[in-house]
């Protein structure tokens, strides 16, 4: 995956206003939080059903309910991960790999701190604070299925498997999601204040030791850890602990690459299958369990939501930011994202995008446009956090890299997933600053003049709301004379360094064109907020008053930030799932079935009434969902070509209303044939082949539904014929070929046509059409 997170990060204030230059304490958006949340939940799960096979009296829950257009929901010891204090001290970690070196089982025993080999190790020389440094194995360790010879020592108490920075949040996140791993102790350290690192070797083990090193600590010298790990040539892996005081680190070993970890406690006896990566997190303060608070949330609404939002009233804190947003489904192209869809996991059927854990109250002043403390120079409001949040199920994961670096994206900053504070983002809510350019010659040469203001011309073409034409171009410094890696944005600062344009063209040569385009892509999002409250309590009305602020302010201000282009709905209402939403596809002078459902019978007939400002397709004046039924039909008909909004409004109070826009194509023949699954089969006799499966999409990769699809073979047999696009634009063949190397032709009425063909698989996507 290429993202997992969106957190705006807490900042280190001064007391001159500036912020300041030295390592602040920040967690947030990471490309890996979701491997960690995922982790998390499946881990207090198991928490939970633990405590009720030992006999634990079971927690009655108290009844959520409503508070106006506020979900309150009660936590009952399953909705908070409590925090957890470090208890491996003088203790041993023992990991066996299985024979094939792919999975390890663990177990816990007593002190066995190997003080000489962490004397007479050698020191790594000039460790720095998140620094990593190489070191030589003297065998072949295996490690995942994988033997190395060389591995990296990392300042912050783990050994990686392939060089990458050190640094960051030391999450959980990022322990999956980074490099192959063994972390001993994964936590901030500071080895160029004290301490030191060693490496003791000999012909069948390996031992790093962390001898003395101080924890990070921005005005002074922290406490130290004493702690290392024992690689043997056999694969054995060993952690051994003799001073180690701290409360927040990560101890386990990851496959890395995202691969989900089986969460444990060390302390207890371990699961009986081995686990790819096995990890414990160890932390000072709560967190808040999003997974399930979207599952119990869903227990009493419908799935008719494209982002939650919770606030607590506990303090329970958003990790070490003010706020963090978690991906559930990404089916966009062309904004730096990777597809994604595990809305079954927070309890969503379909509809669910975003998660968003907005922290507690208490954090924010109770006017929705007042400043929030903590979040330095920037001008960020209570309301300016929700949409930066909201922005972030699009934003920013896209730069053009630099042409003498690859791997260096010089327009993301923070955790390659906010804007560079160096970018010209045009004082876009996703950080970066309005930069002013004083032209060559002139010191300083640029100067930020504002920030946290809009989603830019950029961002709005990222998130399908405007065409490429309307993207003026942007431009990125080069070589700038301060240091900008942590820096949150900030009016006033005067920078030196030369200036790369950066075109919306450049963006698109990157990432590919934004699918689907600013003319089909969603712009209306209906937010569900949320209040996480202890069981039995209530919020107090000055706290729902407060979130009901926040919550009627973000509407309008999602609405101008977007420069009009894009609505937020934060009413809670029974959901009405139109077929069509948000896109679909009708050629002119055909029609297209649209189905309207609601998840729950009424016991009376619910009116709707379908409108379409244009006159380029026509739908009835009123469909009726009949008493006792959950869904209703219509037609809707392409008159000419275009893209048309179809509205679908309730007669009855407490129904969202239903909008979807419609693509009226001039002729079947500018449509697609894409085959998404049985292509290549290998023919064998007496076995059947999978069905071939045939999408008619068009470049938005919209859907074609009661379009007729014929299909051909040589001497085989195809069934059936004949076939009409489903309402995903699909349909299946089974094909029974009477021989290697016959081809079924499949062709759309008044259309292209698409060759399946036998043999291997081919491992890539096929495209057809007229």
């Amino acid at each position: 995956m290429n993202r997992f997170f969106s957190a705006i990060t807490l900042g280190t204030v001064l007391c001159s206003g500036l912020f300041a230059a030295s390592k602040p304490t920040i967690c947030g958006t990471t490309r890996g939080r979701l491997p960690e949340e995922l982790a998390l939940h499946s881990h207090a799960l198991r928490l939970h059903k633990r405590a009720q096979l030992r006999g634990a009296p079971a927690v009655p829950l108290p009844a959520d309910a409503d508070a106006g257009h506020i979900a309150v929901l009660h936590d009952s010891g399953d909705l908070v991960i409590r925090q957890k204090p470090f208890n491996l001290d003088q203790r041993t970690i023992t990991f066996q790999p299985a024979a094939d070196f792919r999975s390890y089982t663990y177990k816990l025993s007593g002190p066995s701190f190997d003080g000489a080999a962490a004397q007479n190790g050698v020191p790594l020389p000039n460790p720095a604070d998140d620094g990593a440094l190489p070191f030589k194995i003297p065998f072949e360790f295996p490690l995942f299925g994988d033997f190395y010879n060389e591995a990296y020592a990392d300042s912050d108490g783990n050994i990686q498997f392939a060089f990458s920075t050190s640094g960051g949040d030391r999450s959980l996140g990022q322990f999956l999601s980074g490099a192959r791993r063994i972390a001993p102790l994964m936590t901030d350290l500071d080895p160029s204040a004290g301490g030191s690192i060693t490496v003791f070797a000999d012909a069948d083990h390996v031992v790093i030791s962390w001898a003395n090193v101080p924890e990070y600590d921005e005005y002074g010298w922290g406490r130290v850890q004493n702690f290392q790990v024992r690689l043997y040539a056999g694969g054995r892996i060993e952690f051994a602990y003799d001073g180690v005081a701290l409360e927040n680190a990560v101890v386990g070993i990851a496959f890395g690459g995202g691969v989900q970890g089986e969460v444990v406690d060390f302390i207890e006896d371990p699961p009986g299958a081995p686990s790819q990566a096995i990890a414990e997190v160890f932390t000072d303060s709560d967190r808040v369990d999003m997974i399930a608070v979207a599952r119990r949330f869903y227990q009493t609404h419908d799935d008719a939501y494209d982002y939650l939002m919770v606030y607590n009233n506990m303090g329970v804190p958003a990790l070490d930011a003010i706020a963090y947003e978690l991906p559930v489904r990404t089916t966009g192209q062309g904004y730096g994202d990777d597809p994604l869809d595990i809305g079954d996991q927070y309890g969503s059927a379909k509809r669910l995008q975003a998660v968003i854990n907005l922290g507690p109250i208490s954090q924010y002043p109770t006017d929705p446009d007042a400043h929030v403390w903590g979040r330095g120079p920037t001008k960020d409001t209570p309301v300016s956090i929700m949409a930066h949040e909201a922005g972030h199920r699009f934003l920013a994961y896209v730069s053009v890299p630099d042409p003498d670096n690859q791997d260096y994206l010089p327009m993301l900053g923070f955790q390659r997933a906010h804007w560079a504070f160096t970018y010209d983002s045009e004082a876009s809510l996703l950080e970066g600053n309005k930069i002013q350019d004083n032209g060559e010659g002139q010191s300083p040469r640029f100067i930020t003049t504002d920030n946290v203001q809009v989603y830019s011309p950029l961002d709005q073409y990222l998130m399908g709301f405007r065409a490429p034409s309307d993207v003026p171009p942007t431009f990125v410094i080069t070589s700038p004379s301060i240091g900008t890696s942590y820096r949150v944005p900030q009016a006033g600062v005067g920078i030196n360094g030369g200036r790369r344009d950066i075109t919306v063209e450049d963006v698109i040569a990157v990432a590919g064109p934004r699918i689907p385009d600013y003319t089909t892509a969603q712009r209306r999002f209906r937010f569900a907020i949320i209040m996480l409250v202890p069981a039995g309590l209530q919020p107090s009305t000055v706290e729902l008053a407060k979130v009901d602020s926040f919550r009627q302010r973000f509407e309008q201000f999602y609405h101008r930030a977007s420069s009009e282009n894009g609505w937020a709905d934060t009413t809670l209402a029974r959901g009405v799932d139109l077929s069509l939403a948000p896109a679909a596809g009708v050629v002119a002078g055909g029609s297209v079935t649209a189905t309207i459902s609601i998840q729950a019978a009424a016991g009376t007939d619910l009116i709707f009434h379908p409108s379409a400002p244009s006159r380029g397709i026509g739908v009835p004046e009123t469909v009726i969902i009949r008493a006792g039924k959950t869904r209703a039909w219509f037609q809707v008909c392409g008159f000419s070509a275009g893209v048309y909004d179809l509205v679908v409004r309730p007669a009855a109070d407490g129904y969202e209303t239903a909008y979807a826009r419609v693509q009226v194509t001039d002729s079947s023949q500018t449509l697609q044939l894409q085959i998404l699954s049985g292509d290549r089969q290998a023919v064998v006799e007496g076995q059947a082949l999978e069905p071939v499966v045939i999408r008619v999409t068009d470049a938005n990769q919209l859907s074609y539904a009661g379009l007729k699809l014929v299909a051909f073979t040589g001497n085989g047999a195809v069934t059936p014929q004949c076939a009409v696009t489903d309402r995903s634009g699909t349909v299946r063949f089974h094909w029974a070929p009477a021989a290697a190397g016959e081809v079924l032709t499949v062709r759309l009425e008044n259309g292209g046509t698409v060759e399946v063909n036998t043999g291997p698989p081919a491992g890539a996507v096929t495209m057809g059409g007229g």
